[in-house]
């Protein structure tokens, strides 16, 4: 937790890192966890005037920064904005002839029967990228990365995008493992946290560790396509909630490159 700080005068610690952010760290490491589970108990002393609260709301009510939910507030208002303004721009048209019904039929055509390394070429054919289902703790993901690494980079793969980290807490971490080749503690914790164990050519890692790893040797760049304003779903109709807004900062994202 390299971002707490102690004033000693005042008594006040001050842990640096947001209520997701702890919950990631605490994850994939168990001194965080151990802090986490203190706030949790902090927390829930107050539940007997707020006993109908949810956890989340009793954490918000005892520590939450008021100016952070006010940019966080903003944010998802732009965030709201940028989804419709995507939404209104764009062609419906070319994207259902390509893969609605026949084109859909006719691209599965052209699949049937290809080995998976002629299907990919198939796949980027005429196109800049390739888009992987994404579910947490899967190991489907990754593991197909993996083991296609070398198919994905001879098709023109230079960027691995991963909608489950956010882009501006640990791209900077991400930036630094690349450049060193050592891994930051955090973005370590947190990958462990969002894997499930897999073996692959007789090495056992956490999926997301190992997907690094790889691209790492590949000379593969990882971009953390995450954002903070966009809201984990509850409900299967706020799912098309946040993979519009996943869209609309993967744009943003992709622009700057």
């Amino acid at each position: 937790m390299v971002l707490a700080d102690l004033d000693t005068n005042k008594k006040v610690l001050s842990l640096g890192y947001s209520y997701q952010d702890l919950s990631d760290l605490a994850a994939g490491n168990s001194a965080v966890a151990m802090v986490f589970s203190y706030l949790k108990e902090i927390a829930l002393k107050s539940r007997e005037s707020s006993a109908d609260a949810p956890f989340e709301q009793l954490m918000l009510d005892q520590f939450a920064d008021r100016r952070y939910l006010r940019q966080l507030q903003d944010a998802r208002l732009a965030q709201a904005t940028n989804m419709y303004s995507y939404s209104r721009n764009m062609d419906f048209d070319a994207w259902d002839r390509q893969y609605y019904w026949q084109g859909s039929h006719d691209l599965n055509q052209q699949l049937q029967g290809l080995a998976l390394s002629r299907q990919l070429v198939v796949l980027l054919s005429n196109r800049q990228g390739l888009l992987i289902g994404e579910e947490e703790k899967s190991t489907s993901g990754p593991r197909f990365v993996i083991e296609q690494i070398d198919s994905l980079k001879l098709q023109g793969i230079t960027i691995l995008g991963l909608g489950c980290l956010r882009q501006d807490r640990y791209q900077p971490l991400i930036d630094a493992y690349f450049q060193t080749g050592n891994m930051p503690h955090e973005l370590k914790a947190t990958l462990a946290g969002k894997s499930t164990d897999i073996t692959h050519n007789g090495v056992k890692n956490k999926s997301l560790i190992m997907l690094f790893q790889t691209a790492y040797k590949k000379k593969i760049k990882i971009l953390a396509m995450g954002d903070n304003s966009i809201v984990s779903p509850e409900m299967v109709n706020e799912l098309i909630w946040q993979a519009t807004a996943t869209n609309s900062s993967v744009v943003d994202i992709l622009k700057a490159l």
